[in-house]
């Protein structure tokens, strides 16, 4: 019964892992928009995380699918993703103060903004 309960812990920990690095991933993501960016990122993201619960059955549970084991994944990953939702509501609530710059977040946007820069140098020019 320990070793059931270990395993469980491990895979549940394991689930809340593979969100943390989800929700990562979904900022680069949002960092470098287009479709092969998005299709890489999903491409990694499904290629390390089988990677790692294979790596896991595999060291902890000598290779042996047990069928608690899946629910202990998802039930991580759920409780991840609410102590998330908590901490980002304190953020945005202004309680935890996060100062992130972005300098090269979104590549179409930054040409843009280089293109009113030029627009705005050849208007003081003229002038």
């Amino acid at each position: 019964m320990e070793r059931e309960t270990f395993l469980f812990l491990i895979a549940a920990g394991t689930g809340a892992g593979l969100f943390l690095f989800y929700r990562v991933l979904g900022i680069f993501r949002w960092m470098f928009p287009g479709r092969r960016s998005v299709a890489f990122f999903d491409l990694l993201y499904w290629i390390l995380s089988g990677s790692v619960v294979f790596a896991e059955l595999y060291q902890y549970n000598e290779g042996v699918l047990r069928l608690f084991l899946l629910p202990a994944v998802f039930l991580g990953a759920f409780l991840m993703n609410s102590l998330l939702k908590r901490l980002l509501f304190l953020v945005k609530r202004g309680k935890i103060s996060i100062i992130m710059e972005n300098r090269f977040c979104n590549w179409k946007r930054g040409k843009q903004i280089e293109k009113v820069q030029k627009k705005e140098k050849k208007h003081k020019n003229i002038k």
